[in-house]
């Protein structure tokens, strides 16, 4: 079946034409909270579409804090560009992207998938590998189904059983007697799982009707995409990576300060940022027998990102050794990259400590 979404209009009511005329009748003798809200654009799916797993849910909500979020062009082309399942980002599951997570759904979808993230499952994995579709596509404050299906909905349907035909993960959220009667293959798949709280759809250890771990595992095992995340300029950047620094360090940074540092014994590990986005790892010490080492060491181990060399080098206007890494960082274009990039240097420093007897815990 084709993609009927291409067809939607680009101006409100955003009503497929096979579907506007049931639509029409309906909300002609609708109350508010069950009429259906056309001046927003549908979301039959949003996420991933090859998605590992699939979470089955009703229709999609109404708030007047939805309206808000479509008047933001930048929102209104995400949800235009899923609907086409052509969202170039790193969040297909448009609802996890930090740009969008001030919106209702936003906020909504992170509470209901917070105890997946607590397991330390990366933003952009989840979103890159999970797929939402919605029984009934269009918006409405409260749920009242339309005296028959719509065509739209066939191919939601259909999404759901090419899920089916991959092994997908099925979880059913809301509606479950719809679903089954919609797509009766959904009843013998074997990996079928639904929530013990339609009211509270939460994805818990104690609301999931599975195995929870084995859930969690599956997520952690599919491969992703990191997302490049920017900060707001040069100085938020630095600031933000210190205090990384200093998480991986087991330490502290006092904010304005352009180093963290951790000692242990007569050596010690520090990062440096200056203004200009220089980035420095290095070992350093004052003692005379650790210069001699210092000014010995070679990389002889990685892997190590290629943005620095590493060498034992002299510090200028000070007798003291340092073996280390200089890089000439871009965390405010690029934050997540130096980051990891910094977690690779400060790894490989602790291995060259540890020959030494030294440990930075």
């Amino acid at each position: 079946m084709e993609n009927p979404w291409l067809d939607l209009p680009f101006q409100a009511p955003y009503l497929l034409s096979c579907d506007r005329k049931p639509i029409e009748r309906f909300n002609a003798s609708a109350g508010d909270s069950v009429r259906i809200h056309s001046e927003l654009l549908p979301e039959p799916f949003f996420g991933a579409l090859n998605a590992a797993v699939v979470f089955l849910a009703l229709n999609p909500a109404f708030s007047g804090g939805d309206a808000v979020a479509y008047q933001r062009q930048e929102f209104m082309e995400a949800c235009r560009q899923n609907l086409s399942h052509n969202l170039p980002t790193d969040f297909p599951f448009i609802y996890l992207d930090p740009r969008f997570a001030d919106t209702p759904g936003g906020y909504w979808w992170t509470t209901m998938l917070r105890p997946i993230l607590d397991e330390g499952i990366e933003p952009e994995a989840l979103s890159q590998n999970i797929l939402c579709v919605e029984w009934f596509p269009y918006h409405s404050e409260s749920f009242q189904p339309l005296p028959s299906l719509v065509p739209s909905q066939q191919y939601s349907f259909e999404l759901v059983s090419k899920a089916l035909a991959r092994d997908a993960l099925i979880i059913t959220m809301r509606a479950e007697d719809r679903w089954s009667r919609s797509v009766p293959a959904l009843a013998q798949h074997r990996r079928q799982r639904s929530l013990n709280n339609p009211r509270n759809v939460v994805v818990s250890r104690r609301n999931y009707g599975g195995d929870f771990v084995a859930l969690v595992d599956t997520l952690r095992s599919l491969p992703f995409r990191k997302a490049a995340r920017p900060l707001a300029n040069v100085e938020a950047s630095r600031e933000a990576l210190l205090r990384f620094a200093a998480d991986l360090l087991g330490t502290t940074h006092a904010p304005g300060r352009l180093s963290v540092v951790r000692y242990s014994g007569r050596l010690r590990l520090e990062v440096a940022a200056d203004t200009s986005g220089a980035i420095a790892v290095h070992l350093a010490s004052d003692d005379g027998e650790m210069l001699r080492w210092l000014a010995m060491i070679k990389a002889d181990d990685g892997p190590l990102p290629q943005v620095a060399r590493a060498d034992s080098y002299e510090a200028p206007a000070a007798p003291v050794w340092r073996y280390g890494f200089v890089w000439s960082g871009s965390p405010d274009r690029d934050y997540q990259q130096e980051e990891a990039n910094l977690r690779a240097f400060v790894a490989h420093l602790q291995r060259v400590a540890r020959r030494k007897g030294f440990y930075f815990v």
